[in-house]
């Protein structure tokens, strides 16, 4: 009996016996808990089913199916693995030969002497189920279409004369009657499927057939084997069945190897067993269970990059399916999964075999083509494409988008380049990438897709790609990248094609890390993207390019001073923030509040987002005008002492409004603001300083906390009097206003507080107690003393800023004379 590609009803054709045999399990694939994988198998036998012959490109295979064959003339087969599939097989050929009313042909193929050829040696009630079943037939035409689980079909095999109660405590005929109604509900609406399936000219469904007696193995090996269970590793799988569908797609070409012509089905085989093999197994560790997984890992990356490739830009809505679907984390990669996308083609098979090539040095490992790992490390991409892909959580793993544009890149380089691949134009290539990558906020399959569909265009100008971007004119588009870090891209070019000087410039400042490729700011400051802006390119006079040269050392000097691998070197007191804040209101709005910023790549409120500018001129933050404070203070900036010069421009600020004074007097108050957020709200000038994002997470306000800073924390404590205790009042609500609260008050069980709040443009004092209402001799005695009104049982006195220090003190006065006066009931 041959090895080879057969259908199920090629295998009976051999005139063979089908039979379970005892020492294997149960069929479970009709088992309630693995109902997804169940439905998600029959959907692909469906959807390979139900295309028209001449639309099927290749079969649906159903991977290994080996074991040995039994009898003195061999005639019965007992499979080692591939039990589960060939009964789901069996159960679905019953079923088909029932819709279309070829019940004959299927018990012809079935049956010999009336016994049938599929049958189970596990338990007799197993046997029995599947000899009976193969001889009845049902009129399905009488039962609707049922949702999965019904159990339509099964209750009218249960009603059959032939089966007995006992036969429904059989786990292998439970699992089989709700796979019948799995099959049932995919497939009531089916016609002609049957002659599909069974068909052999051009088979629809198949499985690789594998004699185990070809291997001169014993029924006791045989035995050994089944109860180990170690079955082919997924990447083996994968392998044999893939060389399959090379045979398929790429029969009739030819490919040499070492001199010799062959079909490239055996020159892939060859490659993938000695040349590549040798490649994965230098990153494995000699784990050859982590070689195979990394190898099914990278066949997946191999897939998301080639995929655009093969199938260009007319087929963009498939190419996003496809992409989505295997990066996506419960993404499991096999040979069935990516057939059902419909992944492969001759183009890409041929992509996969000259990209594979590339990767191998001469002396069988990775080989490095870019003199340094500046702008995109080789070798570490590598690795990570080699990882399953990770990105829910917090900490993912693989190809996320930014690393997986930048290898798109490079290998679609090394595709289009495979004769002759230039290292510096690869080096510059990659440089562009880099910085449109790490800088374009890619966070969705769309824009993903955009962007690779945007360099595959670009990829024919990669040999002199600052040539190319030099000359273009501001309409240039790259979808799915920064536009403003394109003109960028295109600013450079023309710069470090002007000189060398220029060129080390560039390097240096784009290779700073925090800065990451994105120096627009320093373009900005020392004048060369206006003298763009205004004329389209960077040909000015070389004395003017001295000059040039010169601001542009100067800004990049200070400003690496300033900034380090994170941010802002000078943590201390909030020292740079402060500092910022005198030269103007650099706050970037951020949803319902505004960010003082902070350190980290945050594409929101990081200093990154300062430096990058303005997308547009309808940027409401205004962010390329509040880049021009960081010029100003850079400008002021003395590098050979930073700290002290930062405290020197927080010292003298220019002109400055209020509540930006009170900030950079006090670093306190950008210190409360855990998360860098303050709200404003632009009708009464309130500012609130959070703790978190929301209103309802602990805040306070600016003009009653600077007050509490500036005059009252340091206060002798006699000076509060009858008060003991003074802190900032935080509050979660803004029905709920935060402020100064003063306690430790008492006269007999009542206890005092004194809660002071900016309102309404000055501040509001609150004298209140633990009870309902105030006394009401206390009443007479503060109204007596002051302008005030009662609300909800509470003294309300409103003051104006400047009165309210000395009315402060006067009303403390006069409650210490009636804590220690108190009044008597017969004041009342």
């Amino acid at each position: 009996m041959d090895d080879g590609t057969l259908t199920f009803a090629s295998l009976l054709a051999m005139d063979k016996v089908i039979e379970i045999p005892i020492i294997q399990r149960d069929y479970v694939q009709g088992r309630k808990e693995v109902e997804e994988v169940r439905s998600q198998f029959l959907a692909a036998i469906y959807k390979a089913l139900s295309k028209p012959v001449e639309d099927l490109v290749e079969p649906l295979d159903l991977d290994f199916v080996y074991g040995s064959l039994q009898g003195d003339e061999k005639e019965t087969f007992w499979p080692l693995d591939g039990q589960q599939r060939l009964t789901t097989l069996f159960l679905l050929h019953w079923y088909l030969a029932n819709r279309d009313g070829e019940i004959d042909a299927f018990r012809s193929m079935v049956l010999r002497n009336n016994r049938p050829r599929f049958t189970y040696q596990t338990r007799r009630s197993s046997g029995l189920f599947f000899n009976e079943l193969a001889k009845m037939d049902v009129d399905l035409d009488e039962m609707q279409g049922s949702d999965q689980g019904s159990p339509v079909l099964s209750k009218v095999i249960k009603n059959s004369k032939w089966f007995f109660v006992s036969l429904g405590y059989d786990p292998t005929v439970q699992s089989a009657l709700t796979m019948l109604n799995s099959i049932h509900k995919h497939f009531f609406q089916s016609r002609g499927f049957y002659q599909r399936l069974t068909g052999n000219d051009k088979p629809y469904i198949t499985f690789q057939f594998l004699n185990l007696d070809e291997f001169g193995l014993s029924d006791d090996l045989y035995i050994k084997m089944n109860a180990r269970g170690k079955p082919l590793s997924a990447f083996e799988n994968f392998k044999a069945k893939f060389e399959q569908t090379v045979g398929i797609l790429c029969k009739g070409q030819t490919m040499n190897l070492h001199g010799s012509s062959m079909p490239v089905k055996e020159y892939l085989s060859r490659k993938i067993d000695t040349e590549w093999a040798d490649l994965f197994w230098g990153f494995c560790g000699a784990d050859t269970e982590k070689n195979d997984d990394q190898q099914m890992q990278f066949f997946r990356s191999l897939i998301g990059v080639l995929i655009p490739i093969s199938f260009g830009k007319d087929d963009i809505a498939k190419v996003r399916d496809v992409l989505s679907a295997i990066r996506d984390d419960r993404f499991e990669p096999s040979h069935f999964k990516y057939v059902e996308l419909e992944c492969f083609s001759q183009a890409l098979i041929l992509n996969i075999i000259a990209l594979m090539n590339q990767l191998v040095s001469e002396s069988g490992g990775f080989k490095k083509r870019l003199k340094d790992a500046a702008y995109y490390d080789e070798q570490a991409v590598f690795v990570i494409a080699l990882e399953k892909l990770v990105t829910r959580g917090r900490e993912p793993k693989g190809l996320t988008y930014q690393p997986a544009i930048q290898f798109f890149a490079w290998c679609l380089y090394l595709i289009h380049h495979k004769d002759a691949c230039n290292s510096e134009a690869l080096y510059q290539w990659i440089r562009l990438v880099h910085n449109l990558v790490a800088n374009s906020r890619i966070d969705d399959v769309r824009t993903y897709t955009d962007t690779l569909f945007s360099l595959i265009d670009l990829v024919d100008e990669a040999d002199d790609v600052l040539g190319y971007l030099s000359g273009v004119d501001e309409k240039f588009r790259l979808q799915g990248f920064y536009r403003p870090q394109i003109r960028e891209e295109r600013i450079k070019a023309q710069l470090i094609l002007r000189s060398e000087d220029w060129r080390t410039l560039v390097y240096k400042a784009e290779q700073h890390p925090y800065f990451k490729g994105q120096i627009e700011f320093l373009l900005d400051f020392s004048g060369i993207l206006d003298y763009f802006s205004e004329h389209g390119c960077c040909d000015w006079s070389d004395a003017e390019d001295v000059i040039y040269q010169e601001l542009f050392l100067v800004y990049l000097d200070k400003s690496t001073a300033v900034f380090g691998r994170d941010g802002v070197r000078i943590p201390d007191d909030y020292l740079f923030e402060r500092a910022l804040l005198a030269k103007g209101d650099y706050l970037i709005k951020s949803g319902s509040n505004h960010s003082f910023l902070k350190n980290g790549h945050d594409r929101d409120i990081s200093w990154k987002r300062l430096l990058r500018g303005s997308e547009s001129q309808n940027d409401e933050n205004k962010t390329s005008f509040k880049r021009k404070y960081v010029k100003s203070l850079l400008d002021d900036l003395n590098i050979s002492d930073v700290k002290s010069s930062l405290v020197g421009i927080a010292a003298n600020p220019d002109d400055i409004d209020e509540w930006r004074k009170m900030v950079v007097e006090y670093p306190e108050i950008v210190k409360c603001c855990e998360k860098t957020f303050v709200r404003r709200n632009m009708n009464d000038e309130t500012i609130y300083l959070m703790k978190r994002s929301q209103t309802n997470g602990a805040h306070l306000e600016l003009r009653s906390y600077h007050l509490y800073l500036s005059k009252l924390r340091h206060k002798p404590k006699r000076e509060l009097y009858p008060f003991t205790y003074i802190q900032p009042h935080e509050t979660y609500s803004v029905d709920d206003a935060p402020g100064i609260k003063l306690t430790g008050f008492r006269i007999e069980d009542i206890h005092f507080e004194l809660i002071i709040t900016y309102h309404n443009r000055g501040f509001r004092v609150t004298l209140a107690t633990d009870i309902e209402e105030i006394p009401e001799q206390l009443l007479r005695h503060v109204d007596g003393f002051m302008d005030s009104k009662t609300l909800a049982g509470r003294v309300v006195i409103q003051l104006d800023t400047e009165q309210l220090e000395a009315k402060l003190e006067q009303l403390l006065e006069h409650l210490a004379e009636v804590a220690t006066n108190p009044p008597s009931q017969g004041d009342a």
